[in-house]
């Protein structure tokens, strides 16, 4: 969503940005975030809201239900409220994440059109759409591996709360990478070329690291198996084993067709323009509207 709002800004739209005090500081104390967005002054802004939630709650993936409603409770109000206020400049449209469904009923209910920005892949929006057909026609962490890895890990590795990854996935050292197949970091490991290890939990993860192993072919599937013989097993496939080539190639093969992707006249590159172009057309339509008033 971030890059979504920088690539907004650079084509001149003005973009005021939703985010909890926990995100804004880890954005914050994490990475370059700061200085960066320094270079769109008066086009990008930030409105920070608690997510009404304890300082203390871990926040992790285990309450993921929990915290979405937690946040619903607050961000709700603010959002009606930010839509509603009159603040010098008139809000044109809201990009919000899908699962905010209360996002789109505050928009019809004062007038603002909502568009629909999802972070899980396509692969798995398609197969939700087809869900319907299907019935018609008639996966925890386990922390005991957590343990066994941060031993393991002493010598020959490191385990941090954060780090920049793409630029650690574009470090020519990089081989392979252990994910958890959530569509961004698949997409990022797609376009520095790297293969994969999918350890999936749960909603689109679950698409994803079958389109990884099985369809593209530029990774393994750990599936249920995580026990220390297992890991080895796919660590050593992914990294010196029959089909290593297979994957590095594949691997190359997808990270060209993604960069093409963003390139002038790739299919992004022309998304993205429509969108913009969508937007424009909601702001002239409202500007006429406003001068009519």
């Amino acid at each position: 969503m971030l890059k979504l709002s920088e690539l907004l800004c650079l084509a001149g739209v003005h973009v005021t940005f939703l985010n909890t005090e926990h995100n804004h500081r880890r954005l914050l104390g994490s990475t370059d975030a700061g200085s960066r967005f320094e270079r769109y002054p008066g086009k990008l802004s930030f409105e920070v809201i608690s997510d009404g939630l304890r300082e203390d709650h871990p926040r992790s993936a285990e309450d993921f239900e929990g915290i979405v409603k937690s946040l619903q409770g607050v961000a709700e109000a603010h959002l009606r409220e930010m839509l509603r206020a009159e603040r010098g400049r008139k809000v044109t449209c809201v990009i919000a994440e899908g699962m905010f469904d209360y996002a789109f009923e505050i928009g019809k209910e004062v007038g603002i059109p909502v568009f629909a920005f999802e972070t899980v892949s396509p692969c798995y929006l398609g197969g939700c759409l087809c869900i319907p057909k299907l019935l018609d026609e008639k996966e925890v962490l386990d922390e005991n591996l957590v343990r066994e890895l941060k031993k393991g890990c002493l010598e020959c590795g490191r385990i941090v709360s954060w780090a920049p990854q793409e630029e650690v996935l574009a470090h020519p050292a990089i081989g392979g990478f252990w994910t958890h197949s959530g569509w961004n970091s698949t997409l990022e490991s797609i376009v520095a070329g790297k293969p994969m290890i999918c350890w999936a939990q749960y909603v689109d993860q679950l698409v994803t690291r079958r389109l990884v192993s099985e369809v593209w072919k530029i990774g393994v599937d750990m599936e249920d198996r995580w026990d220390r013989l297992s890991v080895e097993k796919m660590v050593k496939e992914l990294m010196m084993g029959s089909r290593r080539q297979e994957f590095k190639k594949s691997a190359q093969k997808f990270s060209k067709l993604a960069r093409e992707s963003v390139n002038n006249g790739g299919s992004s590159y022309t998304s993205l323009d429509h969108l913009i172009n969508d937007i424009r057309k909601l702001s002239s339509i409202k500007h006429f509207e406003n001068t009519l008033s």
